[in-house]
């Protein structure tokens, strides 16, 4: 990228339930399941900071935030513990405020820039420095996956809102399709553009599973393992993806392990993730 840009932040979404990939988020925070070994929210952080051309390592939170509401004691101490942690502004919702509704306790915060928005529950490798390049500064902008124009059913690889419109956003829950897209869409105050390459919107375990399968495909490989897993000497790994800590002595095939999570010898466990507290999840289509 060129210069950093001075008139645009960022804000990751991370506020919500993820009902739809229980039980999975029964036992973490969505933006904190692990696709490809790495958390979600720390994959949309590493693509926002990227596409800002900002190091993670700034000494304060002036260009990207996090909005908390569930779950946000651990993703709080997910946080601290990041390469993220310092530069990131944690705006605290107590009750959910939806996508649009996000956006207002963040107006002082934004002083006049516009606002680079992307969803901490969705898994899409493809770089965002182009789409930050090319804004013009002044244009509602939607990046999809796959072919625009932007519609109900896109999806959703990231969002530019000018400060024109981010002002009058006000801090009561609302969705940004319902709020704003839908209306500037029809009165083509909306520029919708288009990024190839893999996107999953992880909200079934079904799904997060594939984006899982599609993260290990980009690395080539028959398994992704973490170095600090233990796989044991009679373990077979087909299209696995193991989790650091985590400990293989069966069979593991097209599935997750998380962190932490054990698989014992003569288990076999397929299209499925392990949680580390032992839970086995089926993630048929």
């Amino acid at each position: 990228m060129g210069r950093p840009r001075a008139d645009l932040a960022a804000l990751v979404l991370a506020a919500g339930a993820g009902t739809r990939l229980r039980p999975l988020t029964e036992r973490r925070p969505k933006p904190l399941c692990p696709v490809g070994n790495l958390a979600l929210l720390d994959l949309a952080l590493a693509r926002v900071f990227d596409a800002l051309d900002r190091p993670a390592d700034e000494p304060d939170a002036r260009w990207v935030a996090v909005n908390l509401c569930h779950g946000r004691a651990r993703l709080a101490a997910h946080l601290d513990g990041s390469p993220f942690a310092t530069p990131v502004r944690r705006s605290h919702e107590e009750v959910a405020l939806g996508t649009a509704g996000a956006l207002g306790p963040l107006r002082d915060w934004l002083d006049g820039r516009g606002l680079l928005i992307v969803n901490g529950d969705t898994w899409c490798p493809a770089s965002l420095a182009g789409l930050v390049e090319d804004w013009d500064g002044e244009t509602l902008t939607v990046a999809v996956s796959g072919p625009p124009p932007l519609h109900s059913r896109s999806g959703i690889v990231a969002s530019i809102m000018p400060w024109s419109l981010a002002r009058s956003i006000e801090p009561r829950p609302a969705g940004l399709w319902e709020r704003l897209w839908r209306d500037a869409l029809a009165a083509g105050r909306l520029r919708s553009i288009g990024i190839d390459g893999p996107f999953v919107d992880c909200g079934t375990p079904a799904q997060y599973l594939r984006a899982n399968r599609e993260a290990l495909a980009l690395t080539g490989g028959g398994a992704l393992v973490d170095p600090t897993a233990v796989i044991g000497p009679h373990a077979v790994l087909d299209g696995a993806v193991i989790g650091a800590g985590a400990r293989v002595d069966g069979v593991v095939r097209h599935a997750v392990v998380w962190p932490g999570a054990t698989v014992g010898e003569g288990e076999v466990l397929v299209d499925a993730v392990r949680t580390d507290d032992g839970i086995t999840v089926a993630c048929s289509a």
